[in-house]
């Protein structure tokens, strides 16, 4: 089944998308993609499938964003760092 939650986290609307199948003790998570909805861009993509034993939907969720929160960061910083250099006029003071 298709899973699709939006979630705020350290001040980011996000989008979290995944496939989940049931298992007999937990789920089988696949394809997931984390999206910043404030400009639509994908920032977090795992393709391989894990599994989850012994945990909800939800609980699945909040550890996935947890376990992305590092490259969803670096990907935001990068894009203001890469905002700044097209800011700057390049001048070097020596």
């Amino acid at each position: 089944m298709k899973i699709n939650k939006k979630v705020k986290a350290k001040n980011y609307q996000l989008e979290i998308n995944f496939d989940a199948a049931t298992l007999f003790n937990g789920w089988l998570v696949s394809d997931c993609s984390i999206k910043n909805l404030e400009n639509e861009e994908v920032i977090f993509r795992a393709i391989e499938p894990l599994t989850y034993s012994g945990m909800t939907l939800k609980e699945i969720v909040m550890l996935i964003v947890k376990d992305a929160e590092p490259s969803f960061t670096r990907t935001l910083n990068a894009k203001k760092e890469i905002e700044q250099l097209h800011n700057w006029d390049g001048v070097i003071s020596f």
